[in-house]
This record gives C-alpha cells, sequence and structure tokens, in this order.
C-alpha cells in the first residue's frame, strides 16, 4: 500500500506545498519552510524503507523455518519502519490528498 497509494501521495503533496512556497516566495509573502523539511523528511524516510523491503521480499530460502525466521527479523521490523513513516506523514499530508481512511474517520464512522 506504501508503494502505489502512500509514496506518489506524499511526492504530490511535496510538489504542491514547494510550489505554493515558491510563488508566494515571488510575491514577497515568506513561509515557514519547516514543514515542507518535515514532509520531506518523511516522503525520503518512506521511500527508503519501502525500497528496502522490495530487496528483501525477492530473496529464496531453502525452508520454510529459514523464510519465516528471515520474515520475523527483517520483513516484520522494515514494515514497522514503513508503517511509522506512514503514520508520521498522515499528520503533514493535506487530507484531501490522503489516499487512506484517517485515524479520525475510522474513529468516528457511523
Amino acid at each position: 500500500m506504501a508503494k502505489p497509494l502512500i509514496c506518489p501521495v506524499a511526492v504530490r503533496y511535496l510538489g504542491e506545498l514547494a510550489s505554493v512556497i515558491t510563488r508566494l516566495g515571488d510575491h514577497g509573502i515568506e513561509l515557514d519552510k519547516a514543514s515542507a523539511a518535515k514532509a520531506a523528511e518523511l516522503t525520503k524516510s518512506i521511500m527508503a524503507a519501502v525500497g528496502r523491503l522490495d530487496n528483501m521480499l525477492t530473496k529464496h530460502f531453502m525452508s520454510i523455518e529459514e523464510h519465516m525466521r528471515f520474515c520475523a527479523k527483517t520483513i516484520c521490523p522494515l514494515m514497522d519502519e514503513v508503517r511509522q513513516s506512514a503514520d508520521a506523514l498522515e499528520g503533514e499530508v493535506a487530507d484531501d490528498l490522503w489516499p487512506l481512511p484517517t485515524y479520525q474517520e475510522m474513529l468516528f464512522i457511523k
């Protein structure tokens, strides 16, 4: 879900944010760039974690036990890393761009 849904939205949000910051700067209006920097760092983080996860998913194993140990020790921590970045990005990316239900929306489903 991170690769086809979250990463493209994060990049799109960064692009829109950078464009607004630049256009306003052209008119003498300077915005604090901390939000953009945080979103950029989280986007970089999730994309790196997704890349590492993709690389690990191509490994082949001689036994089911070896595969399960690898999943527990390598895949699960990488998935947790992706999840942490995604959760943090959810708080940064504009709600109208976020492709998944937010925690707030899920808590108050009728």
